[in-house]
């Protein structure tokens, strides 16, 4: 496990906000693919996020993890997965 810092800076409903923390990581994972390593932890900080605030329209404007690499595009394109294997069809 290795530790990274993520900063993602919001807009909900008009207000700007920015979060900032340090997680850990699988250091496997990060060294085969650092940015959506990164980017999953930016994801899951989000819908943390948005839960506290009770799901209010958020605008992910800006996520970056360790200071300067710019994950934002990788951030948006992370969908959650569902399973469906209890669903009775």
């Amino acid at each position: 496990m290795m530790k990274i810092s993520i900063e993602v800076h919001l807009n909900i409903e008009g207000q700007r906000m920015i979060s900032q923390g340090s997680f850990e990581v699988n250091s496997q994972s990060f060294c085969a693919d650092p940015s959506f390593t990164a980017a999953i932890e930016a994801y899951r900080l989000l819908e943390k996020i948005k839960n506290e605030t009770g799901h209010r329209k958020t605008i992910l404007e800006k996520a970056t993890y360790n200071g300067t690499n710019d994950i934002t595009k990788t951030v948006k394109e992370i969908r959650p997965v569902v399973d469906d294997s209890n669903l009775p069809f």
